[in-house]
């Protein structure tokens, strides 16, 4: 149940008491309620307008202190190792325990109110801690005293922490504002750290793809640092995609509130991203009768990234509480769209990056010149004819544009030999898959390709390398990228030969069926070339060329 539900739900119930009981208290109550719920929706929007974790802190005990009256506070985050809380910003604590002091308090996740609510993830609110065994003074004379965990998406980054030299300084809806502005001041966080990842994302990101002039010396660089990269980027590639995370928020709206339908428009930015625009529930122009309807703009600090509208009958408006509710909604989901925005670009620019490693490689031997392109779109092709879903067709996609990545180490001379070469030289090019896997293991994203790119030099009667795997103990990606590898090296032009017709390929892969190669890919493979004219298939080695050319200059 979300905050606002939880505050609308008690404040139905206190409507209840006031009136069967003739006591003007709980009215009082819900008074304070209600006005805690209009500060804390301006606060949400205040607190996600800030994207500097160390300022975000510093605010989020400012508006504690001035805003919400709490007098003695404290932010304390997780340390780097996750075993301590360290008080990252106080005030009306003790010198000696905050941030600045020779000494700063760390608290351990077995000590104190604050350690406990760390560790088992509930606020809670103690009104004499002289009952509390644990209780670490913070506050000199501290009496009293609420906690509650700063967490967002399964993650604790800390606790907010509240005193009062006073027992029972502290009621029920002190209680509840408190836990509801330390959710707020949670996701404000998380999205402040994320913001701030993605932004240091793409500047190396950007430095990274304009690096690419050394085929030799420069690729394994350049691998490394798309490691580095995808450990920068793990908060990003763990959001929905743009299209999937409109949707989400889409139906969140229609499950928790009394809408009929809306809408969520991203305009197109300027910087090349596309617009975009998300209906949820029923189409406006369909119903009949007037409407109302609320428009909330998204926004991302001072910066607007699109429009969240919501419409239902004109005889039930849209009520004050009800507008702030969607207001904040609207903080929250901006945030998320533009991190949805930037893990969709992270993607792209891994697989950019990707086919610059490989057509780099290429550049060394005109005559491979698209090869990992062209093996790419055979593989794929494959791929499809078997079923694969979308995750296991981009696996296979990163692992036929890489196949070929553990050949940086061989020198050209034996690499570019037009004659054959000798047991010492076949060697070191057996070494290559196992080279690519040296070369790909430190990129966590690229897991389960590289495995795909360590075996496709593995044959189906085991006689292969570098394991000597047979039959379906070999990966079905390792086994089509074999086959689509296979194919282009015969049907391409090389220095000593012509490259084969395509039927006449076929056939010779047919020949080594059973033996060198998985006889259900090769016939899943001549099943997709039947449906092909000579012309659909000149046009991929012309695609291919074209995208190198583009990438090359």
């Amino acid at each position: 149940m979300t905050i606002h539900k939880q505050l609308e739900a008690l404040s139905k119930r206190e409507v209840v008491f006031a009136v069967k009981d003739g006591d003007a208290r709980p009215t009082d109550r819900l008074s304070r309620k209600l006005g805690a719920l209009d500060l804390l929706n301006r606060v949400a929007r205040e607190l996600t307008s800030e994207l500097d974790p160390e300022r975000l802190v510093e605010r989020i005990l400012q508006i504690a202190h001035e805003s919400m009256g709490f007098s003695q506070c404290a932010v304390l985050l997780l340390g780097e190792d996750g075993t301590d809380l360290r008080i990252q910003a106080a005030v009306g604590y003790r010198h000696d325990v905050a941030k600045g002091s020779t000494s700063p308090i760390r608290v351990r996740l077995s000590e104190g109110v604050t350690g406990r609510v760390a560790r088992t993830g509930r606020a809670e609110l103690v009104t004499d801690v002289s009952n509390e065994e644990s209780y670490i003074e913070g506050v000199t004379g501290g009496r009293c005293e609420m906690a509650a965990p700063l967490r967002c998406r399964g993650e604790l980054l800390g606790v907010l922490d509240a005193e009062a030299t006073e027992a029972g300084a502290f009621d029920e809806v002190d209680f509840e504002t408190f836990v509801a502005f330390a959710d707020h001041a949670a996701i404000a966080l998380h999205n402040a750290k994320a913001y701030r990842e993605a932004r240091d994302l793409n500047a190396t990101l950007e430095r990274a793809t304009s690096a690419l002039s050394d085929a030799n010396e420069r690729l394994e660089r350049q691998v490394n640092e798309l490691a580095l990269l995808n450990e920068a980027g793990r908060v990003i590639t763990s959001t929905l995609s743009l299209r999937e995370t409109l949707t989400a928020i889409g139906n969140m709206v229609i499950k928790v509130t009394q809408v009929l339908g809306g809408s969520i428009d991203l305009p197109g930015a300027t910087d090349g991203a596309r617009g975009m625009s998300v209906e949820f529930g029923k189409r406006a122009e369909l119903l009949r009768g007037e409407l109302v309807e609320i428009c909330v703009p998204l926004m991302v600090g001072h910066r607007t990234v699109g429009h969240f509208r919501v419409w239902r009958e004109s005889v039930r408006a849209f009520v004050r509480a009800e507008q702030q509710t969607f207001a904040t909604f609207a903080n929250q989901a901006a945030i998320a769209i533009e991190n949805a925005r930037l893990f969709e670009h992270t993607q792209e620019t891994y697989v950019e990056v990707i086919r610059s490693l490989a057509q780099a490689l290429e550049a060394r031997d005109a005559y491979t010149k698209g090869h990992s392109e062209r093996v790419m779109s055979y593989s794929l092709m494959i791929g499809e004819a078997f079923g694969l879903d979308a995750e296991e067709l981009e696996v296979i996609r990163q692992a036929a544009l890489l196949h070929d990545i553990g050949k940086i180490g061989i020198r050209d001379n034996v690499l570019l030999k037009p004659m054959k070469l000798t047991a010492e030289e076949w060697k070191l090019i057996e070494g290559h898959p196992a080279h690519a896997d040296r070369i790909l293991s430190p990129i966590r994203f690229l897991d389960r390709a590289r495995l795909v790119v360590r075996a496709h030099h593995e044959r189906f009667d085991g006689k292969g390398f570098p394991e000597g795997m047979a039959g379906e103990a070999i990966p079905l990606g390792a086994r089509i990228v074999a086959v689509a590898d296979a194919y282009d090296a015969m049907t391409t032009d090389r220095p000593y030969r012509k490259g084969m017709p395509f039927d006449v390929a076929i056939v010779e892969l047919r020949r080594h069926a059973g033996t060198q190669f998985d006889p259900v890919v090769i016939d899943k493979f001549a099943g997709v070339l039947a449906t092909q004219t000579a012309e659909s298939l000149a046009a991929i080695t012309t695609s291919a060329n074209a995208r190198v050319d583009e990438n090359t200059k």
